[in-house]
């Protein structure tokens, strides 16, 4: 079944760390396609849960020294 999952990237800086992460989780067997974004520091990946999971997923990330979580945590002013 498919799935759309995304990920908070929070070193994705750069064009290098989005094409390196990119590849790494087109690489999950599973996984029908990745985009990362640098503005949102965002990656967005659909994959078959079937095949794979959220966990595996976001291990390929952090195998390449990435931290990775669900969402961004929120800044309130002040705060």
């Amino acid at each position: 079944m498919q799935d759309m999952l995304e990920l908070y990237v929070p070193e994705l800086v750069s064009t290098s760390d989005m094409e390196r992460i990119e590849d790494a989780v087109d690489e999950v067997r599973g996984v029908d396609s990745a985009s990362a974004d640098l503005r949102t520091q965002m990656v967005w990946v659909r994959y078959d849960n079937d095949i794979t999971s959220a966990r595996s997923i976001a291990h390929a990330i952090e195998g390449l020294g990435y931290t990775v979580s669900q969402r961004p945590s929120e800044r309130r002013p002040g705060g």
